[in-house]
């Protein structure tokens, strides 16, 4: 809770920009009884105005109420990571790493470019752990829990309420749980991911029949985007250069740190959470990449927060392997891993480089 006010003070009473005060302004009408879709218009999907909607209603629909609250759910999210690690590592005392890696990265980094604060990207990186770590728990006997899989389900399901693009995410956190789950012969258990995934939307569903507005629902969330697109301009290669750039300066260290404590921990043993994170990262990559209209530097937080849960959850399993590497020698294998590592920290540079290189050849090729 400390280390989180230290680093979420700098958050407090940071001005709205663009989206944000977007989503602040028609969450007020919303408490005032508008209707989403209706009597307030926008193609974004509904979680993240019924998150300010409920920030604003709790706090008050300023800079300072809405900061507050997403401060209290990262507060949340922290302690949830902070109970996995622990869980996951039988540690006798309650880890730190996760507040330093996961609320600290995300706030100092995010202070640093005001406009990542309280977005879609990095809201949604708390449930879509959920899902995962849900669904790994959910089979680590030679029982699946269904319960939890139905968790994980609505878990899903509030990823998908903040964007449906990130649903490659989503399943990637499945996989290894699932995998798990048809080895066993126990397939018929797995129904209960999407049943909780169906309960979810059905609720959200249920909100617009009510309100007399599903059709308009329907259409501003599956046919207006796509007429959008063959009418707006696509974001030129020199802002995606740009948001890369911004992902490898803040979290090169991170990284560094995740890939040596995911190689450390899956040498052990078959950790579902540990590669359902590392799946999660992989489907984040191109979820960015075919988002050509944006390409805007905060998209790059959904990657940057599942790699700092990551390297939370993998933090004492370096530890561990740091202590032991100092005792003897270095191995051919771990000094190539050290070389890895030692290059991962030289990635700000060579994404300066990168851009550089990326705004020439641009240029020449005539491409903005």
């Amino acid at each position: 809770m400390i280390v989180l006010a230290v680093v979420g003070w700098a958050a407090a009473g940071t001005p709205f920009r663009g989206d944000q005060a977007l989503f602040a302004e028609n969450a007020n009408r919303l408490h005032d009884g508008a209707v989403l879709y209706h009597d307030v218009w926008d193609v974004a999907n509904p979680n993240v105005y019924w998150f300010y909607q409920l920030a604003g209603t709790c706090f008050g629909f300023d800079e300072d109420g809405i900061h507050l609250f997403e401060w209290l759910y990262w507060v949340m999210f922290v302690q949830v990571v902070s109970f996995a690690v622990k869980r996951t590592h039988q540690l006798k005392h309650w880890p730190v790493a996760p507040a330093l890696l996961v609320g600290g990265m995300y706030y100092l980094t995010s202070c640093s470019e005001p406009s990542h604060l309280t977005k879609v990207e990095g809201l949604v990186a708390f449930p879509l752990f959920l899902t995962a770590w849900l669904v790994s728990v959910a089979v680590e006997t030679d029982r699946v829990k269904v319960w939890l899989l139905f968790l994980a389900g609505l878990a899903a399901g509030a990823v998908l309420l903040f964007k449906f693009a990130f649903a490659p995410c989503v399943l990637a956190a499945w996989v290894p749980g699932v995998v798990i789950a048809l080895r066993r012969r126990q397939w018929f258990k797995l129904l209960a991911i999407p049943a909780g995934l169906f309960v979810a939307l059905g609720l959200a569903s249920v909100y617009f029949v009510v309100h007399g507005v599903a059709e308009e629902a329907a259409r501003t969330l599956f046919v207006t985007p796509r007429e959008m697109l063959k009418v707006t301009r696509l974001a030129g290669f020199d802002r995606l250069a740009h948001a890369a750039r911004w992902l490898a300066e803040t979290s090169s260290a991170v990284f560094a740190l995740a890939l040596f404590g995911t190689m450390a921990a899956l040498s052990r043993r078959f950790n579902p959470l540990v590669m359902s994170l590392v799946l999660v990262l992989v489907a984040a990559v191109p979820v960015v990449l075919i988002q050509r209209w944006s390409w805007w530097s905060y998209h790059m937080l959904l990657i940057a927060v599942p790699l700092s849960v990551l390297a939370s959850l993998t933090w004492p399993v370096t530890v561990q392997e740091v202590a032991v590497r100092l005792t003897r020698p270095l191995t051919t294998r771990e000094k190539w891993v050290a070389l890895l590592v030692a290059l991962a920290m030289f990635l700000p540079v060579i994404a300066h480089g990168t851009n550089a290189y990326l705004r020439l050849a641009s240029h020449r090729l005539g491409i903005t």
